[in-house]
C-alpha cells in the first residue's frame, strides 16, 4: 500500500473526485472535499498546514483518506480533522482493510515530512473509531476526552416504512400539533423553498445566517457561524448543489424568510449542520415544520439516514428514533512530548467534565466570555 501527504490546496483538488467517491460509499457528508475544502478556504485557522493522509493500493486506487489539517498548540504538533468546530461527525474513510490503511498512515506520520505529537479524531463516528487502529500502527496511546450522542432517523429502505407510515407512528398530540400549525402558516402565505439555483445562494445563505443570529441574539449570541463560515457555506453551495447535496430548506412568508435549516448529504446519509428561525412566528413551530418537510424530501429522494447532529436537544427527539455517539478521542505519538500532550488533553477532559455539570446559564455566560476574548470560529466545546 502506497501512502502519501497532500499538503498544498492543488493537489487536494486534482483528488477531490477520487475522495469524493470514499466519502460517498462511507456516507461521510462532513468528510467530504465538497465541505472540507472550502472550510480550509475561509475558515482554518491562521498558521494552520493542509496534511491530508492518503494510501493507494498496488493499482494506484484510492483506498483510504484521513482529511487532517496541522496546527502547532503550544510546542505540539496536532493534527485535527478538516471542519472541526464548524461540523460534527468527522471520519477517516477507506475502503481497504483498516489495520493495512492505519499502517500506510503511520508511516507518514511517523516517517515523513511530518511527526504529530497527537493525531486528533474529534467529534467522529465512535461506530468507526480509529484510534486503537491507528494507536498501535503508530506505537502510540490512545486519550479518550468526550462523547456526546448523536440522534438519527433511519429513512426509506433502512426504515421499511414509508414517509407516511413513520408520521402516523407518532403521538397523535405530534400528528395534530404538525398539521395545525403547518395549515395556519399556509393560511398566512407561507410556503417552502429548497435553494435551487447557484445564482441565489448569496441571498439565501445570507438570510439564513440572519435568522440564526436573531435566535441567539438574546443568549449570548452564537459562535458556530461566523463571517467567514458563511462564505465557506457559499461555496460548499457551489460545488454540491448541482448534485443535490446541499439542501437549504427556506420557510418564508411575503418574500421573507421566517426558518432555514441546512442540510448535506452524502451517499444516502443526510447531515443537519444549523438552523434558525424567526422568533415571532415560534407559536407557529416553523423550525419543526421545516425539519419535516426536509425529512419528507430526503425519504422521497430514496435516502437512507437523517443525522441531526450532536446533542441531547428535545427537538431533535421529535423527530429521531436512535441514536449514535460521537466521540472526542486522541493518538499521542511516543516522544519526548508525550508526557505534555497527555497533560494537556487531561486538562481538556477536566475542563469539559466541569462545564457539564454547570447550571446553563453559568456555561452561557463563559462561552461568551471566550468568544469575546479570542474570536474563535465555530462550535464551543461542549
Amino acid at each position: 500500500m502506497l501512502p502519501d501527504l497532500v499538503d498544498r490546496a492543488d493537489a487536494a483538488e486534482a483528488v477531490a473526485d477520487e475522495w469524493d467517491e470514499l466519502v460517498v460509499a462511507a456516507g461521510r457528508p462532513f468528510c467530504a472535499p465538497g465541505w472540507t475544502l472550502p472550510w480550509w478556504r475561509h475558515v482554518a485557522p491562521r498558521g494552520g498546514r493542509l496534511s491530508i493522509v492518503t494510501a493507494r493500493d498496488d493499482d494506484g486506487a484510492l483506498v483510504g483518506l484521513a482529511p487532517f489539517f496541522e496546527q502547532r498548540v503550544g510546542p505540539l504538533s496536532q493534527l485535527r480533522f478538516l471542519g472541526i468546530r464548524s461540523s460534527v461527525r468527522h471520519d477517516i474513510v477507506a475502503r481497504a482493510d483498516r489495520a493495512d490503511v492505519a499502517q500506510a498512515f503511520a508511516r507518514v506520520l511517523t516517517d515523513g515530512s511530518i511527526r504529530p505529537d497527537v493525531v486528533s479524531l474529534e467529534a467522529a463516528y465512535a461506530q468507526t473509531d480509529w484510534s486503537e487502529t491507528l494507536a498501535r500502527a503508530m506505537g502510540g496511546t490512545v486519550v479518550r476526552e468526550w462523547t456526546m450522542p448523536a440522534p438519527f432517523l433511519h429513512l426509506g429502505a433502512d426504515s421499511g416504512r414509508t414517509f407516511e407510515e413513520w408520521f402516523g407512528g407518532h403521538s397523535r398530540n405530534f400528528r395534530q400539533q404538525m398539521r395545525r400549525d403547518g395549515r395556519k402558516l399556509e393560511s398566512e402565505g407561507a410556503a417552502f423553498r429548497l435553494t435551487s439555483d447557484v445564482d441565489d445562494l448569496e441571498r439565501d445563505v445570507a438570510g439564513f445566517a440572519a435568522l440564526h443570529h436573531g435566535r441567539w441574539r438574546g443568549r449570548g449570541g452564537s459562535s458556530a457561524l461566523t463571517p467567514r463560515l458563511e462564505r465557506a457555506l457559499v461555496d460548499v453551495g457551489r460545488r454540491l448543489l448541482p448534485d443535490g447535496r446541499f439542501r437549504l430548506w427556506n420557510l418564508e412568508c411575503g418574500g421573507e424568510p421566517i426558518a432555514s435549516h441546512l442540510f448535506i448529504e452524502a451517499g444516502g446519509e443526510v447531515s443537519y449542520l444549523l438552523g434558525g428561525f424567526d422568533e415571532r412566528w415560534s407559536a407557529l413551530r416553523p423550525s419543526l415544520q421545516t425539519i419535516l418537510v426536509a425529512i419528507e424530501d430526503a425519504w422521497r429522494r430514496g435516502d437512507r439516514r437523517m443525522d441531526l447532529g450532536a446533542g441531547a436537544h428535545p427537538y431533535k427527539y421529535r423527530f429521531a428514533e436512535s441514536e449514535d455517539v460521537i466521540a472526542w478521542s486522541h493518538v499521542v505519538a511516543p516522544g519526548r512530548l508525550s508526557l505534555v500532550a497527555r497533560s494537556i488533553l487531561g486538562a481538556r477532559r477536566r475542563r469539559r467534565e466541569l462545564s457539564a455539570r454547570m447550571p446553563d446559564r453559568a456555561r452561557s455566560t463563559i462561552r461568551a466570555i471566550r468568544r469575546r476574548a479570542s474570536g474563535f470560529t465555530g462550535h464551543d466545546e461542549a
